[in-house]
């Protein structure tokens, strides 16, 4: 057995109960048994690994396979365990100018789990390639095939904060894939389906309540803020849950939505369904209510986006309105500001594309968000 420590305060990254080293020619096989590890040490166990392992310059002119049975990734939500992980790293390598010996391009790594639970032991498929020369790029991709992964244990072994905002039960399953570089990202989520989100977790910073379970099906889901390309069509549903009165007349301030009428002094109104279409293009969207293809609202027209007991609680309108108003929705009611908070900041963030560099330099377009804490107007020039 095995254990990893941090180089510098020693604490322990990972234990592993046996390993076995195999060098031929041309390729180099690891294999790690009994693999345990806490998802916070994750960056830890790569970096030791990369820089003992992977940086040696003998191995850029091998491949290199890593395989691991019964991993478990530790998390203070849901662990993640694996029967099976195969990793298969090569190098794109070219000889140097000055002809002393070659230089590393680029690597490539596959990489197949096999989750404890898997469906009909098909594997979630990863492929990384990080490019080196003649620039720092990284593309990604994330197959999970028919199996679904926890957002939270995801969100820890990722690092995106945002998925932990769906909640404990929220679960994915789909495609995900993206290019980094060294300023800018690209993401495409088309064909992801995430289910379970919690709702009131979600909204649980916002000023106006949401609660309920929510799924979400993007059948498109291109984002390159860099590029001003937002470029979205997705269906989302939720069942069981609350919408506060001022988030409604929202809906109807900057949405255009039909709202019914209720009782002024109701903090909440309740809904059995909510389902709706979204497109996205760019600065222009359109909402459409789904709910008449749900069994019990079959009579209640087109366009209703959210229900109780077979009647229509509000109904989008049939026409564009500009992206940013999605952020208007979670605003305080009657308020000229979109507050942003941990709840649409990342919507922020991929909605909000900079300016142009050959934009003039008059009012901003832009003048209705500020932070909570008075900071500073986000804007965008015309």
């Amino acid at each position: 057995s095995a254990t990893l420590v941090h180089p510098e305060n020693e604490r322990p990254i990972a234990n592993i109960a046996h390993i076995d080293w195999v060098e031929r020619t041309d390729e180099i096989s690891i294999r790690l048994s009994g693999l345990e590890l806490d998802a916070a040490n994750l960056p830890h166990f790569w970096s030791l690994f990369h820089d003992r392992m992977l940086t040696h310059r003998y191995l850029h002119q091998k491949k290199l396979r890593i395989s691991a049975t019964d991993v478990t990734i530790n998390s203070n939500r849901t662990p993640l365990t694996f029967r099976d992980i195969d990793m298969w790293i090569s190098s794109e390598i070219k000889p140097r100018i000055d002809g002393e010996g070659y230089r590393c391009e680029a690597l490539e790594a596959e990489v197949e789990m096999l989750p404890s639970d898997a469906i009909d032991a098909q594997p979630i498929r990863v492929q990384i390639r990080r490019q080196i020369r003649p620039e720092l790029l990284t593309q990604w991709s994330i197959k999970t095939g028919p199996n679904s992964l926890p957002c939270p244990a995801l969100a820890t072994l990722c690092g995106g904060g945002w998925l932990h905002t769906l909640g404990d039960q929220a679960r994915m399953q789909g495609t995900l894939a993206g290019v980094i570089r060294e300023d800018s990202s690209r993401l495409n989520l088309s064909g992801l389906h995430c289910q379970g989100i919690t709702l009131d977790h979600l909204f649980e910073n916002a000023p106006n309540r949401l609660t309920g379970i929510a799924s979400v099906k993007l059948d498109r889901c291109l984002l390159d803020p860099d590029a001003g390309l937002v470029d979205i069509v997705a269906a989302i549903e939720a069942r069981n849950g609350l919408i506060e009165t001022s988030m409604l007349r929202n809906t109807q301030r900057f949405l255009g939505f039909k709202i019914a009428n209720f009782n002024e002094d109701r903090l909440d109104v309740e809904y059995d369904l909510m389902s709706f279409s979204i497109k996205v293009d760019g600065e222009q969207m359109r909402i459409d209510g789904l709910c008449r293809d749900e069994p019990g609202y079959k009579g209640v027209g087109y366009g209703v986006v959210a229900g109780v007991g077979g009647q229509a609680i509000a109904k989008s309108a049939d026409s564009q309105t500009a992206t940013l108003n999605l952020l208007s929705i979670v605003a305080p009611s009657g308020s000229p500001l979109v507050p942003l908070s941990h709840s649409n900041r990342t919507l922020a963030n991929w909605l909000l594309a900079p300016a142009s560099p050959h934009s003039s330099s008059g009012m901003p377009r832009i003048r209705s968000a500020r932070s909570p804490e008075n900071g500073p107007t986000i804007s965008q020039p015309y």
